[in-house]
């Protein structure tokens, strides 16, 4: 394996013990309708003809939680798991992302390419809704012993703080000023 193909690992997630897949290799085999952001199997003539009876012109691939709230589509290609959003996004580009393919809408089941944009895992991170442990209901907003609320946002690793405010919603404004500033369009504040 040469160091080029384990860098290209590293980066984009894959195992360096998955089988190779290229944009037409996938192509042959899987078709991605980029409006709906489905695959489904291609008829395949390199398989017994029983394969092609049972997946031939199906949906591919199942539902895979990744945690308590995000649920990805996966597709076994070879006998590995792929995530559908980077099958998309190497059957679209040609080639496979070099980080992160960002949900805009925030559903990982929503593969429709205009749904798909290349990311930084920051970037990723800031489209995230607020913990289920939150209990202000504010994304960067948590409570203090003294009753105030305190606002803090994450940059480059390490958290920033904000300010101590009076209001939730005080410091929820901290907070969507801050991120504004420091993810742009990425931004989320639910």
């Amino acid at each position: 394996m040469t160091d080029a193909h384990l860098i290209r690992c590293v980066w984009t997630g894959d195992s360096p013990k998955a089988p190779p897949l290229d944009a037409d290799t996938l192509r042959r085999i899987l078709h991605y309708d980029p409006t709906i952001g489905e695959f489904t199997w291609r008829a395949r003539h390199d398989v017994r003809a029983a394969w092609n009876t049972r997946y031939a012109g199906r949906l591919a691939g199942f539902d895979w939680r990744a945690g308590p709230n995000v649920t990805y589509r996966s597709i076994r290609v070879f006998d590995w798991p792929r995530l559908a959003h980077r099958l998309a996004w190497l059957y679209m580009t040609g080639e496979w992302p070099l980080i992160v393919v960002d949900h805009i809408d925030r559903n990982g089941l929503n593969n429709a390419w205009s749904n798909l944009r290349a990311a930084t895992k920051s970037q990723n991170a800031a489209n995230s809704s607020h913990p289920i442990t939150n209990t202000t209901g504010f994304k960067g907003v948590s409570l203090c012993k003294s009753g105030k609320f305190r606002a803090t946002i994450r940059i480059d690793g390490r958290q920033k703080w904000l300010g101590r405010f009076s209001t939730a919603e005080e410091a929820a404004r901290a907070y969507r000023d801050a991120a504004i500033e420091k993810s742009g369009e990425y931004a989320v504040f639910p």
